[in-house]
């Protein structure tokens, strides 16, 4: 969920998204973009805090980053996996470079999407500050 509850804070401005952190759910946030003809890169960069207090006895916990074609909604390939075990004190960066997986589909639609389980209740993983980017 997109919320700007106080229970944990965002990297910047006001909002963040929030996933998990209720046992025995799944959730999932997605957004959807164009890969404009005439580009040669693609990258997905944003911040990601996970906080757990989940034991570190297995990765119970997680959260999975996908890319999928909207059309056929395929999946293209998972670009990331986080679990209870990736706890930290705050926000990181990441920065992925999507051009292997985008540039066959430079002209099209893709769908990044973010898809956590939980087995805990006890691991949110806070994602802000999202950001595509074409050159």
């Amino acid at each position: 969920m997109i919320t700007q509850s106080t229970a944990h804070q965002p990297h910047s401005g006001a909002g963040y998204a929030w996933l998990g952190h209720a046992a025995g759910t799944d959730d999932s946030l997605s957004q959807s973009t164009e890969t404009t003809p005439g580009y040669t890169r693609a990258s997905l960069s944003f911040w990601l805090h996970v906080d757990s207090a989940a034991a570190a006895a297995g990765p119970g916990d997680t959260l999975t980053l996908e890319l999928d074609d909207q059309y056929s909604g395929q999946q293209i390939a998972v670009l990331r996996n986080r679990s209870n075990l990736d706890a930290s004190s705050g926000y990181v960066p990441v920065s992925i470079d999507l051009t292997p997986y985008v540039a066959p589909e430079f002209g099209s639609t893709v769908v990044v999407k973010f898809s956590s389980h939980e087995t805990s209740g006890q691991t949110a993983f806070l994602i802000d500050d999202n950001s595509f980017h074409l050159s």
